[in-house]
């Protein structure tokens, strides 16, 4: 039975685990692996907060698989958390809410699987880091991964919250590691996974966009190898793989584009990609109280997706800033 078969049928858990690790599943898919040498990082894996979200799925999995087959690990203290089962089985990004909105205490006032899970995340993750050792004596990291519905200009990227100011250069390091094509900064709070983790529990979160959407089986996982390679090194305290490239794009959120209506309209072609560069003064949505336009300078389109439920983003627009180079 393949790794993903585990996952979907709930039998994960017989995951052989011959590492040097207090190892406990604390839910189906929640592995936390303690180093019994000791550790001085602590450090979240996360992927399937969306179900249709395959391919960090089956990468992260592989990782697991390796982590736990060593014979002297020597690295972070882990949490592995495989999110969405629910939405995995039936192919879904999500059955009743989408769970990356229902972080930072969102999800308490709604019924149903995401909810609960959320619920049962955020306990995951803050036991954890308390478990874990304190936050000024042991760094804390959260890489939460996903993939695009649509395609993208830059397959591979990341996005730093908000209450991050700038990447750390750690994590700056380990996205150049993995040949990552760029980083988005978010001006505005959320109450996404990664910003749930950098706002309650201090750490240097992440999430990252590995491609786009596929079915479990047709993903090409040589695309997001190099990410995951590094994240592997990051986690055993080896040496990165060296810089692909001596600079990262790098783009700030300008406007959050919220479908307020059910009248709301997105002026976009169908096909459009993320990081499609749109001209000062393009329509790009309306309703009835409120229009949008593209502000000077030109703007970058991100994220793009009409269908939302009312109170949902619809799409980000980006501003390009100086990018960051690495030394």
């Amino acid at each position: 039975m393949s790794l993903v078969e585990k996952l979907l049928q709930h039998q994960l858990s017989s995951l052989t685990i011959t590492a040097n690790f207090t190892a406990t599943w604390l839910g189906d898919g929640i592995l936390q692996l303690l180093p019994q040498c000791g550790w001085q990082q602590a450090t979240v894996l996360s992927a399937g907060i969306h179900g249709n979200e395959t391919a960090p799925i089956e990468q992260l999995l592989r990782l697991m698989q390796n982590v736990v087959s060593q014979s002297d690990y020597q690295g972070h203290a882990l949490l592995f958390i495989f999110g969405n089962i629910p939405a995995m089985q039936k192919a879904k990004r999500y059955l009743d809410y989408d769970m990356n909105r229902l972080f930072c205490g969102k999800h308490r006032n709604i019924e149903g699987n995401e909810a609960r899970r959320v619920a049962e995340i955020e306990k995951q993750v803050s036991d954890f880091y308390l478990r874990s050792g304190a936050a000024d004596t042991v760094p804390r990291y959260h890489l939460d991964m996903h993939t695009a519905i649509r395609e993208s200009l830059y397959p591979k990227f990341a996005l730093i919250p908000a209450v991050q100011p700038q990447i750390s250069s750690v994590l700056l390091t380990l996205m150049a590691s993995g040949n990552l094509d760029a980083l988005v900064q978010h001006t505005e709070p959320g109450s996404t996974f990664s910003h749930y983790t950098a706002a309650e529990h201090g750490a240097e979160s992440v999430t990252l966009e590995l491609g786009k959407v596929q079915k479990f089986g047709e993903n090409n996982l040589n695309d997001s190898s190099p990410i995951f390679q590094a994240i592997e090194a990051f986690i055993n305290n080896r040496p990165l793989p060296p810089f692909q490239h001596k600079s990262l794009l790098h783009f700030t959120v300008r406007t959050s584009v919220i479908r307020g209506d059910q009248h709301f309209q997105l002026y976009l072609p169908a096909e459009i990609k993320n990081f499609t560069k749109l001209a000062a003064g393009y329509l790009l949505a309306e309703q009835p109280s409120k229009t949008w336009q593209v502000e000077e300078p030109a703007q970058y389109l991100l994220f793009p997706n009409a269908t939302v439920a009312v109170g949902q983003r619809a799409c980000l627009l980006l501003e390009q800033v100086t990018d960051l180079h690495l030394s």
